[in-house]
């Protein structure tokens, strides 16, 4: 018999509830709703989009198969990594489950594998994702949990604190991922109030590798970028990855870009390494990132390099920047860019269009329920870059359209960086904070910026 099998009432008491029964499967320690429909697309793809949808299904069939539901949570490779628990339980996932949320958890045990295990190679095809956290054995005050799976090419696609899933990775356009677009100039790089772009040679969507896949794959389990090999130890795991290019396969493009593509990769390597820090300072990400562009004259033009966008959930609705003469507000809507041809001939498929702008100081944003996020860039060479910026997109008619899938809905951030020339390496060093207040991400912003760890 189903042991999670729950009525109407007693799963919205669940959600409602988190952890006050120490076996509800609504327990955010084992389910995290929008991780849960991201991880698993099929559901997404079977028209489940709200909280009661994915509980429901997570409590009546996903424990039962084995999905995962948290980053920081798998009963597979639960199972897998304690021996005992796999000979009482063989591979009962709900009993799983229930043995981590009443004993597992206050024995010190882990959800997940948080060291290499034995065959690298295989790990992805055995459990989908890789989750690295700055928690040890028996220390959970509130650890921040960032992981990556083989769906996305190795994109981060989960930043989970504070019981709070912050990335949006409903399809594979969004995640916390590189993208750079060939023949893309910032000008009046000395005058921030005068930015604007030079549209006449920009080819955004065509010239335009993404680290976790093409406009094509949609919602799906697979990605048309190519994740060559990757690594993972306690707090730190390594990728190297193909990119594709995002609109090799989509007509909706066909207008801006001309012909396309005869291949859907771009020739380009990404190499990065993310870490998380136990300590120092709190709460910070370290992403070290490694471009190397195919050197051919076609990419010997100015760049533009997202490194990387912040796709973030719906509940992100205040945005902040900052700089030396202080914190300014970034209106919920802005410059709307309908009548550019970015705007209706890019949304040629009829969702709207953007609002883009680009500030000179990095942004924090907030769901105001003390979750803040934001992400900070330092230069690895002086002389390397052109002009660094930080991007602030909302997507206009996804977040204000009445009754639209609340898994679609997104705002992105994210530092940018430009240079003059796509054929050169391109190296960078990112930083992204989570905290309870604006202060304390910022503040670590600036100290991981001044300090470097």
């Amino acid at each position: 018999m189903k042991k999670f099998i729950l009525s109407f009432a007693s799963l919205i008491f669940c959600v409602s509830s988190a952890q006050a029964d120490t076996n509800s499967p609504a327990d955010n320690r084992v389910f995290d709703w929008r991780f849960y429909l991201y991880s698993n697309p099929d559901l997404i793809q079977a028209g489940l989009t709200t909280e009661f949808q994915a509980l429901q299904h997570w409590s009546n069939n996903g424990i039962y198969e084995g999905r995962q539901a948290h980053p920081a949570f798998h009963t597979r490779q639960y199972l897998d990594k304690y021996a005992d628990l796999k000979a009482a339980f063989g591979l009962d996932y709900s009993k799983a489950v229930s043995h981590f949320l009443q004993y597992g958890y206050a024995e010190g045990r882990i959800g997940y594998f948080e060291a290499g295990a034995s065959n690298q190679n295989n790990y992805l095809d055995k459990y989908q994702r890789i989750t690295i956290s700055n928690k040890t054995t028996g220390q959970w005050a509130n650890p921040v949990y960032v992981s990556m799976s083989g769906k996305f090419a190795g994109a981060i696609d989960s930043i989970y604190w504070g019981g709070k899933e912050f990335i949006n990775s409903h399809d594979h356009g969004r995640q916390v991922q590189y993208a750079w677009q060939y023949a893309s100039d910032l000008q009046n790089v000395s005058n921030p109030a005068a930015w604007n772009y030079n549209w006449s040679i920009y080819r955004g969507e065509c010239d335009n590798p993404t680290e976790a896949g093409d406009a094509t794959d949609g919602v799906g389990y697979f990605s048309k970028s190519y994740l060559s090999s990757y690594s993972f130890n306690g707090n730190t795991f390594s990728t190297s990855s193909i990119p594709a290019y995002w609109s090799t396969d989509n007509a909706s493009y066909s207008a801006q870009c001309g012909a396309k593509y005869t291949s859907g990769l771009s020739n380009d390597t990404l190499n990065k390494n993310v870490s998380i820090f136990s300590n120092y300072p709190a709460n910070l990400i370290k992403v070290v990132a490694s471009i190397l562009p195919e050197n051919i004259p076609r990419k010997n033009v100015p760049s533009r390099y997202e490194v990387p966008a912040l796709y973030l959930n719906p509940e992100f609705t205040k945005f902040f920047y900052y700089k030396n003469s202080g914190v300014q507000q970034i209106p919920a809507v802005r410059d709307p860019l309908c009548s550019s041809p970015i705007g209706n001939a890019q949304w040629a498929f009829g969702e709207g269009c953007e609002a883009l702008s680009e500030y000179d100081g990095p942004i924090i944003a907030t769901d105001s329920a003390n979750h803040y996020i934001g992400a900070i860039v330092v230069k690895n060479s002086p002389n390397q870059y052109k002009a660094i910026t930080y991007a602030f997109y909302q997507f206009i008619t996804e977040n204000n359209k009445p009754g639209s899938d609340p898994t679609t809905r997104t705002t992105k951030i994210g530092p940018v960086v430009y240079t003059n020339s796509g054929t050169a390496r391109l190296d960078v060093t990112t930083y992204i904070a989570v905290g309870s207040s604006f202060d304390a991400v910022r503040n670590t912003l600036i100290q991981a910026q001044t300090s470097r760890p």
